[in-house]
């Protein structure tokens, strides 16, 4: 059975009734455009287009992670500039550093995503997987239904690629992530002189824990093909035996497990808002714990957008990906990595203009000095 939400009659032919749930791997451009949307693209003659790989012409997926990469590179070398130029205070330069790293890895990862969007991944080798510039002729249905089974071929080794390079990035990057705002939970552990306790786990290991998320969840995506169905030898599909169906699932589990233990070891033991306005904590200081808490419980859209695409092939063949859903996928995890990525950068670089360098420094001997420990 596949999952399913309301949409209006106006955007579908052949819906009976206003508000009917409809199949989303029905949903493409002309529904768009049934529904009053009308892309730049669709202005261009066919002959000009890639074949649309099942309903998004290339043109608009590839803009996605256009837009993506500059945002990442741009609030990099912002960051990396700042943290070069050491005028912000220790603590904010050590942050500005690790965010500019983690911008320039993920714009590596994303050029490679922008090439298979574009197809134009890697050259000639890789041109049997890459869609062509031309789309036959409308009346030659023969030729339509082959160019159809090709493009969904298609998609579905795309769909592996980019997926492999999300997680490649998330490997590295999540990893530093978690150190950078474990550090800040230091910061604010030492800056507060308490009021915000200290870690119960130390970041290090928070951070190692998200290399073995990222392995779990790579379980579900790869080797188990997200517990999906099978070929068999007769060219039929058959339901995952129950072995793939275990693994595939508990390894979705154990990686959403592993993540929660994250989460509770970067925000757990925090005071509420009552008992941080009674210590007369600063502003940048409720600014920095808003940002704690905002920049790692937006994490959680990733799993979930994982389970929402998963949960749209219900029912659907295993060696299938629909083009509709990999959009949904690009859309979803670009805001995901913008907010989260981009957005820490933003924070640090902004932080440095709200905070001069001496008055950071002083908190941070001053709480050294409290609690009898070195920070730094």
């Amino acid at each position: 059975m596949a999952f399913r939400f309301a949409f209006s009659k106006e955007a579908l032919e052949g819906q009976e009734e206003i508000g009917e749930a409809i199949n989303p791997n029905n949903i493409d451009e002309s529904t768009l455009k049934q529904a009053g949307f009308n892309l730049s693209s669709n202005e261009m003659d066919d002959e000009y287009l890639f074949s649309r790989m099942g309903g998004f012409n290339v043109v608009f997926r590839s803009s996605i992670i256009r837009i993506t990469f500059m945002k990442l590179l741009g609030t990099g070398v912002v960051a990396a500039v700042i943290a070069a130029a050491g005028t912000a205070g220790k603590s904010t330069t050590w942050s500005l550093g690790v965010c500019a790293a983690v911008n320039f890895i993920a714009c590596y990862h994303y050029h490679f995503i922008w090439q298979t969007r574009l197809q134009t991944y890697r050259g000639t080798q890789y041109d049997k997987f890459m869609s062509k510039v031309g789309r036959v002729s409308s009346e030659d249905k023969a030729l339509i239904e082959q160019e159809k089974k090709d493009d969904n071929q298609k998609i579905f080794w795309q769909e592996i690629n980019v997926d492999g390079l999300r997680y490649s990035d998330w490997l590295v990057t999540l990893v530093l992530m978690t150190l950078d705002l474990g550090h800040l939970r230091e910061y604010l552990y030492v800056a507060t002189k308490g009021v915000v306790p200290k870690l119960t786990i130390a970041k290090e290991w928070l951070a190692a824990f998200q290399s073995l998320m990222i392995f779990a969840a790579t379980i579900f995506r790869f080797y188990c093909n997200e517990g999906r169905s099978t070929k068999g030898r007769d060219g039929k599909f058959y339901g995952p035996g129950i072995f793939t169906f275990i693994m595939a699932w508990g390894s979705f589990a154990a990686s959403c497990a592993l993540f929660a233990v994250i989460v509770n070891g970067l925000l757990g033991g925090i005071p509420d808002s009552a008992t941080r306005l009674a210590a007369s904590l600063p502003s940048h200081i409720e600014a920095d714990i808003i940002c704690l808490q905002v920049l790692t419980l937006v994490w959680c859209g990733y799993p979930a957008v994982a389970l929402v695409a998963r949960l749209g092939h219900l029912g659907l063949p295993g060696n299938y990906y629909n083009a509709s859903w990999s959009t949904f996928k690009d859309i979803a995890f670009a805001f995901l990595d913008i907010t989260s990525k981009a957005g820490l950068a933003i924070f640090f670089v902004l932080k440095s203009t709200w905070v001069p360098e001496e008055v950071e420094n002083n908190l941070i001997a001053q709480g050294e000095a409290f609690l009898n420990i070195t920070y730094y």
